[in-house]
């Protein structure tokens, strides 16, 4: 039983996280249709929640960290850090800045489906930055 209910609770928050991203995107489709302000909130909004659903994928990892047992990979770090800041930049900012003459490279900021895999990305990551994993053969 000791085992089951933290499995619970993490499937729990990971369902929590998807119904609150499908709710903040139906937020974003109706800001983006009215042309209001908080539209590059509510994006930043949901790169947070895919961010902690990446977290949570790497739950061996993050109970770890909270138990206080940190290894820290400074080079890992320094990815994941640099991964955030593209990833918490919300794509009203990237198409503001390249208008639409935006390099082929900046595409994968812009679309929704892959920024959204890319902050889950630093999610994981950033756990794994704070844990080192012995993997044996």
């Amino acid at each position: 039983m000791k085992k089951i209910l933290p499995t619970i609770l993490i499937v729990s928050a990971m369902i929590v996280l998807l119904s609150l991203m499908t709710i903040t995107y139906a937020d974003i489709e109706q800001a983006s249709n009215q042309a209001t302000g908080n539209l590059s909130t509510l994006l930043i909004l949901t790169s947070l929640y895919a961010f902690l659903f990446g977290m949570l994928m790497e739950y061996r990892g993050l109970s770890r960290v909270i138990k206080g047992d940190i290894r820290l990979q400074s080079t890992l770090l320094v990815v994941t850090a640099v991964l955030m800041v593209f990833v918490f930049i919300p794509a009203t900012s990237w198409i503001a800045w390249f208008s639409l003459d935006h390099p082929l490279y900046l595409e994968v900021l812009i679309i929704p489906e892959t920024h959204m895999i890319l902050a889950v990305l630093a999610g994981t990551l950033f756990v794994r930055s704070f844990t080192k994993e012995s993997r044996a053969i």
